[in-house]
């Protein structure tokens, strides 16, 4: 990137190589109040060098004009004119002078810059010099970082904290400047009369980004949320977790704030860039400048390539797969307080719309997702109650034992914004006003993380009014950085829709480690809900069959103790005892019980060594569910298995007869000692991702008498013998 500096000033132009003639529009940053100069939009430590991150300027054809209006200091000894001083300055260097229907200008004010970029704006606005009037006529839109429309009161700020600073230097606070920003002063509220109708007829794009934080020696915000925004239609308006100094420091472009910061500007400079060409477009053909910047719908060509572009195989398998809870369970988590809470648009600003389900692995956390996901989309038999209030119902369930997209977020993003597309239809114009060309489509969506959730992002300006839920499950089978990423994008995607007077809700399921924060949300955690026990209770009462009386209630307190809220181990406890019971040892069931390890991967070796009979055919059977390149149906396991076991053989044919798949699948399910489960899709997947993770760990070394760093290279080579 070329950047050439002028030493007079602190003005910069950033220029992207080979794009110079085609300057398309301007940006002009303002920091006014000492304490903020030459630090707008900044990233630390870099803070005096670089007054505006070069990653503002990475957009496909922009050159960018960066201004610092001069200084005025509250604690200057020489009386200043704040407004009149900064209001010439602008025009008269020679490069704004413009000429009439020049570039669209995008306006970036911290603070008391807010209110030059106004007295700007209002003055060209009333201008008769074509220069000068082309200043307001070619504004396209104005960021303000915590600008005091209303007036602030820094009187307690400076007064409190800096006059003692000040005056220990021998100056003297600018009384008249000060003074200026009460929110009695008139002309700040004559200001914001004539600002507003000028706004409103000229369309301009308004971003007003607000302080989340206080000053601790103020007690409370410098300019109050009531202050820092005009209330206009076209206004957005959004937090920055930052104070009033800070909001516009960054400490990299991975920042939460600063992508907000940044995804606001591409979205403004976007449509800037669309008005522009549209009004080109209308001094060209004759019509309407409405009718150009209402891009056309695209064709059902283009639709279909972009749904072709989203889709990836077993896209949804996990939601498919994961068995319905059981009945009378689950019912208890959509009357939790928390989940309340979180429907609860009254508290949104408490949690932002977040709700994180966490529990210990086997703890049946999908399961309850997959009830909620449904009991939300009204596709549950029970009545659903405020559940309905939600206009559209997402999900994602991330599955380690998947394909590549399935446990990473850009598959995320790509079901995401499918799922978005076919809710909220109005959708599809956001690609109708995309610069990108239809053929470009198939391979940024399938590969560009950044472009989908820019897509995403844009939706929160069309699906105005309305609301939507996202669930998620499964976040830690995905990688943990992803996982970061994936959480600080959703936070500024529910902060721009409540901006834009919609609501999105997201509901996590996860583990509870690794530790990751939310900003602002609720949290459920499964170990300690009786909800979540009972349901243990229900499940066992209808599952086990060892009959009435002493003996079974004794049992089933015992399950209820050693259980420890994991329901795999409760399934897989269940399954062990009605086995021992069938075969009429009653009277051995609390010893076998007593036996088994409370620990579920205590459990699992248990499963894999109690008996030494099938010991090979049990290994051959998780090393293909392992390690095969992709899921086998049940015939294609059972004849893998038979063509290890029958090493020396020549024909595959003299193994066994030919079987039938019901045949195989009984086979698989007695062979891999209940630890492999056939789902819809007729496919073979272990029952749950800790058994892979215990066969990883332990299982196959504990198997194969080979460490476990071995075990990946071995079941790979003892495959290939098979495929031989």
């Amino acid at each position: 990137m070329a950047r050439q500096e002028h030493a007079r000033d602190s003005r910069q132009e950033i220029v992207v190589p080979g794009q110079a003639t085609k300057q398309v529009q301007q940006v002009i940053s303002f920091s006014i109040l000492q304490y903020a100069a030459s630090r707008a939009v900044a990233i630390r430590p870099v803070l005096a060098k670089r007054p505006c991150p070069d990653r503002l300027a990475q957009r496909p054809s922009p050159h960018i004009w960066l201004r610092h209006a001069h200084q005025a200091s509250p604690w200057s000894t020489r009386q200043q004119e704040l407004r009149v001083r900064h209001w010439r300055r602008l025009p008269s260097e020679p490069e704004a002078k413009r000429e009439p229907g020049g570039r669209p200008i995008l306006f970036i004010a911290h603070s008391l810059g807010g209110i030059v970029v106004k007295e700007t704006l209002r003055r060209s606005w009333g201008s008769r010099q074509l220069h000068l009037k082309d200043i307001c006529n070619s504004t396209a839109g104005i960021t303000f970082f915590g600008t005091p429309h209303g007036g602030a009161d820094p009187r307690r700020f400076l007064h409190r904290i800096a006059e003692r600073t000040v005056r220990a230097v021998g100056a003297k606070p600018n009384e008249a400047i000060i003074s200026s920003l009460l929110p009695s002063s008139e002309r700040l509220a004559e200001l914001r009369n004539e600002f507003a109708p000028i706004a409103a007829e000229r369309n301009w794009l308004i971003q007003s980004f607000q302080e989340d934080v206080g000053v601790r020696l103020l007690g409370g915000k410098v300019v109050e949320d009531v202050s820092s925004c005009l209330n206009l239609p076209m206004e957005t308006k959004q937090h920055i977790g930052r104070n009033h100094m800070d909001m516009c420091r960054f400490s990299g472009p991975v920042d939460v704030e600063f992508q907000k910061v940044e995804a606001v500007l591409k979205r403004m400079s976007s449509r800037a860039l669309a008005a522009s060409l549209a009004s080109q477009s209308s001094a060209e053909t004759g019509q309407p400048v409405s009718q150009t910047i209402d891009a056309p719908d695209i064709n059902d060509s283009t639709r279909k390539m972009i749904r072709t572009a989203l889709t990836f195989d077993q896209m949804d398998a996990r939601f498919h797969n994961i068995v319905a809870q059981h009945p009378k369970t689950c019912a208890w988590l959509p009357e939790h307080e928390a989940c309340l809470d979180w429907l609860d648009d009254d508290k949104l600003s408490e949690h932002s719309g977040f709700l994180w389900i966490k529990g210990k692995p086997g703890a049946g956390k999908s399961t309850l997702m997959k009830y909620l996901t449904k009991r939300f989309r009204g596709t549950q038999p029970e009545k659903s109650g405020t559940l309905a209030a939600s206009e559209a119902v997402m999900s994602f369930f991330f599955n380690r034992r998947g394909s590549e997209l399935e446990q990473s977020t850009i598959g995320l993003y790509r079901s995401v914004l499918l799922q978005l597309l076919e809710n909220f239809p109005a959708c599809w114009k956001i690609f109708s006003s995309d610069s990108h060309q239809a053929q470009d489509y198939d391979i940024l969506l399938r590969t560009s993380e950044e472009h989908l959730k820019d897509i995403i992002l844009a939706s929160t300006e069309i699906i105005r009014g309305r609301k939507a839920i996202i669930f998620i499950d499964g976040l830690d089978e995905c990688d943990e950085d992803q996982v970061r990423n994936m959480i600080s994008f959703f936070e500024i995607l529910a902060d721009a829709a409540t901006a834009h007077s919609a609501i999105f809700r997201f509901c996590f399921a996860s583990r509870h480690y690794p530790t990751i924060s939310l900003r602002r949300g609720r949290v459920v955690k499964l170990d300690d809900q009786e909800g979540h026990v009972a349901d243990i209770e229900v499940y066992v009462n209808s599952q086990l069959n060892v009959g009435q009386g002493p003996v079974a209630a004794a049992i089933l307190g015992e399950i209820l103790h050693k259980s420890q809220g994991i329901f795999m181990w409760v399934v897989l406890v269940v399954r062990i005892l009605n086995k021992k019971y069938d075969k009429g040892r009653l009277n051995a069931l609390r010893e076998t019980l007593e036996a088994l390890p409370p620990d579920l991967h205590e459990l699992f070796r248990d499963i894999v060594k109690v008996e030494s009979h099938g010991l090979q055919a049990m290994v051959l059977c998780l090393q293909w569910i392992l390690f095969a390149k992709s899921a086998l149906s049940p015939l294609e396991l059972y004849y893998a298995i038979q063509s290890g076991l029958s090493e020396g053989v020549p024909d595959l044919d003299q193994v066994d007869e030919v079987v039938d798949k019901q045949h195989a699948e009984r086979y698989i399910l007695d062979v891999s000692r209940g630890l492999a489960e056939i789902t819809k899709q007729e496919i073979i997947q272990l029952i749950h991702e800790s058994v892979g993770e215990f066969l990883r760990k332990e299982g196959l070394s504990l198997l194969t008498d080979q460490p476990s760093s071995a075990i990946p290279g071995a079941s790979h080579e003892r495959l290939k013998i098979c495929c031989l």
